[in-house]
């Protein structure tokens, strides 16, 4: 039996005339075609705009616990991540998130131990982005950094007392990077887990 991998994807402020503007057309709606080709992928009503934390999770309510759920989001939407996984812990359990430089002005969440897989891709120059894609969510219980290395050195590690694989992607790029090497690393995990 093939098992359903439900994908919400969501904008930063300004929706999707400011995304596709930025981003040339290959920004969240890019990603949404994307994932909608992908075989046993339904991206339910995406894209979604950075506010519509009820509707996700009220969209991922609507399916089976046993199904395999993504999230995705951009500048506020990255930053509107925390508070999903958080509403929906003891309920749902979240495969994968994927945060495009969530933003320094936006809400501080964090990820609880209800994701099993979170990569962030962030700016790490803040002067580059003026804080909008400097704010890399930070697990709930961070993972254990050995001596001599970086948290944010892209190499995956666990934290939330085992339960989430995170990894940190430091990308220099114009915000919020929700295209070419940025996009294609999350869409890489997204297409993983739609086909496990």
């Amino acid at each position: 039996m093939t098992i359903a991998t439900h994908v919400a994807i969501s904008f930063g402020l300004g929706g999707s005339a400011v995304d596709d503007a930025i981003s040339g057309g290959y920004g969240e709606n890019y990603l949404v075609r994307r994932c909608r080709a992908l075989p046993n992928a339904d991206v339910m009503n995406s894209p979604y705009e950075w506010s519509d934390a009820q509707k996700i999770y009220d969209d991922i309510m609507r399916h089976p616990p046993t199904d395999r759920f993504a999230l995705v989001g951009d500048s506020l939407g990255d930053n509107e991540l925390g508070d999903i996984l958080a509403a929906l812990k003891g309920r749902r359990t979240v495969d994968l998130i994927g945060g495009f430089q969530g933003s320094e002005w936006g809400k501080h969440t964090t990820i609880p131990d209800n994701c099993r897989k979170a990569i962030l891709i962030f700016n790490p120059i803040w002067f580059e982005t003026m804080g909008l894609g400097a704010y890399p969510l930070p697990l709930d219980v961070p993972p254990v950094v050995p001596p001599g290395q970086n948290l944010y050195d892209g190499r995956w590690r666990t934290g939330n007392n085992g339960k989430t694989q995170v990894r940190y992607v430091q990308i220099e790029a114009p915000h919020p990077d929700d295209w070419g090497e940025a996009q294609d690393i999350v869409f890489a995990e997204i297409r993983r887990l739609a086909a496990s």
